[in-house]
């Protein structure tokens, strides 16, 4: 009896762990078309938006399966390490469906002197923090511009937003880069200002 219930459970985490490296292959075949279709020139491009690029296609595709990937683990936008680790396992994934991409993306160095696009800063006030399916901060300028930025990946002063310290009428520097992604609502490709830095000021 005991052999029987082992095997039993053997078979059906086996079979759990199959299930879950398929959704992965989806989100890595996905993730390479992405890239493929972004048409990204490696040598121009600096470490640091490489690495946006890569995060925007992950998010994109697991957005996409999320719900059936959360059969197997529980995995948020809002979860830094969990996130991490899961653009791990997509990476290992796609060197089988675009291993070209994989070592370009890696053998890419952080110029200092690239002329490809740097980074910009708005300062204005806080009046808004939105959470959906991205984490989404409204800011308005000295001109009472409103501009709208995404929190896509990891930076040094993330802290600031994940240990609750932004309010309302806050005066913040937002630096960011655009980059395009997908917008299924829309079915375009849009151009978001992705934070990669913020003060209080």
């Amino acid at each position: 009896m005991k052999n029987i219930l082992s095997a039993t459970l053997l078979l059906a985490f086996g079979s759990a762990s199959y299930s879950q490296d398929a959704v992965l292959e989806k989100m890595a075949i996905q993730s390479c078309d992405c890239l493929h279709a972004k048409k990204i020139d490696y040598e121009a491009s600096s470490e640091k938006e490489l690495e946006t690029v890569f995060a925007s296609c992950v998010i994109q595709s697991f957005a996409t399966h999320q719900v059936e990937y959360s059969k197997f683990a529980k995995v948020n936008f809002g979860d830094q390490s969990a996130m991490e680790k899961l653009g791990v396992d997509i990476a290992v994934k796609m060197m089988a469906h675009c291993p070209e991409v994989i070592m370009a993306m890696g053998a890419s160095d952080d110029d200092e002197d690239s002329t490809a696009t740097v980074s910009q800063t708005i300062d204005g006030q806080l009046t808004e923090i939105l959470t959906g399916e991205f984490v989404s901060f409204k800011v308005k300028d000295a001109n009472g511009r409103m501009h709208t930025f995404i929190l896509l990946d990891y930076f040094d002063t993330a802290s600031l937003f994940t240990e609750n310290q932004l309010k309302q009428k806050d005066k913040v520097s937002v630096s960011y880069t655009e980059i395009e992604l997908y917008d299924p609502k829309m079915k375009e490709f849009r151009y978001y200002k992705v934070i990669d830095g913020l003060q209080k000021i």
